[in-house]
Order: C-alpha cells, then structure tokens, then sequence
C-alpha cells in the first residue's frame, strides 16, 4: 500500500499513475489517470450500456458542491477514455 498526494504522478513499473484526489461522493475518494485511461470511479457515476450517465448510490459523507468540483476537476484532463467503477467505458464526462 502507499500513500498517494493529489496529482502526484508516481510509477508502478514503468507505469504512469496520477492520482486524482476527488472529494464530494466521498471525502476520501481518488481517481486515478493511468498512461491515456481515466478511472473515476464513484465520482463519474455509472453508465450501464447505452443509458445515461447516472449518480451512484452516495454514502453517509455525501457533499454535492465538492462532487460538483470534483467533476470539474476531472474535465481539466483531455483524455480518450473514462471508466466508471464497473468498467463499461464512455467518452466524456
């Protein structure tokens, strides 16, 4: 396990990894951009096949203003792919 500080790349064998702290669905939530490929986890929501891109089920530390920046956070980095915490993949949060 290591700890990791927001937007601090590190390298996992000879792997890109910038972890994204993203506070809001949860005070404790990171993402990580890993080489091209977004990881958002809980924070980008949840999208089953070609239906909408919705919240998730929040828990108890829920703050939506800091999940709000967190998305905004997110959309700094152009990236070619998200993935949700199920792993479909879509485009653009």
């Amino acid at each position: 396990m290591v700890e990791v500080d927001d937007e601090k790349e590190i390298n996992i064998g000879g792997t890109r990894v910038l972890p994204i702290y993203t506070k809001g669905h949860a005070k404790h939530h990171v993402c990580f951009l890993i080489n091209e490929y977004m990881f958002v986890g809980d924070a980008g929501g949840i999208r089953i096949l070609d239906g909408p891109i919705m919240p998730t089920t929040p828990p108890p530390d829920i703050n939506l203003d800091e999940w709000l920046l967190s998305i905004k956070k997110l959309q700094r980095y152009d990236v070619p792919l998200i993935c949700d915490s199920a792993f479909w993949v879509f485009s653009k949060l």
